[in-house]
Parts: C-alpha cells; sequence; structure tokens
C-alpha cells in the first residue's frame, strides 16, 4: 500500500487475502495516512510487531519449560 500497488494485479490481490485473515483484528486501531495512491497501513504495522513479540513470548515459554541438559 506504501508503494501504491495496484489491486487490480493478481499477486497484489493474493496478499492482500492472505494478510487480511491476520490483519483484521487490528483494522481501524490507526489512522490510514494517504498521499496520492500511497497508504501507510499503521494497522499491518502494528499486527506484525504484535505477532512477532507473541512468537517471542512462546519461544521463551518452551525455551524456559524445557529441562536443562548438562553434556
Amino acid at each position: 500500500m506504501l508503494l501504491g500497488a495496484n489491486d487490480d494485479a493478481g499477486f497484489v490481490t493474493f496478499i492482500y487475502n492472505i494478510s487480511a485473515p491476520f490483519a483484521a483484528p487490528f483494522v481501524g486501531m490507526f489512522p490510514e495516512p494517504t498521499r496520492g495512491v500511497s497508504a501507510l497501513d499503521i494497522s499491518s504495522i502494528f499486527a506484525i510487531i504484535m505477532y512477532t513479540l507473541i512468537a517471542w513470548g512462546i519461544t521463551k515459554l518452551i525455551m524456559i519449560s524445557r529441562p536443562h541438559v548438562d553434556e
């Protein structure tokens, strides 16, 4: 969206359709600044940050729960 991708292009439509369910919980949280055909989707950036933190947290929990083996 930031670079003004053509919504009619097949690959762009594919990416939007695949990512929509992941971004859906965060849509509308922040304004979407636009300039011409470009838009900065802050909600999607926030979603990426949140999913990264969730994955990091789950990884840490798994690492903590694993028994430590001294070799």
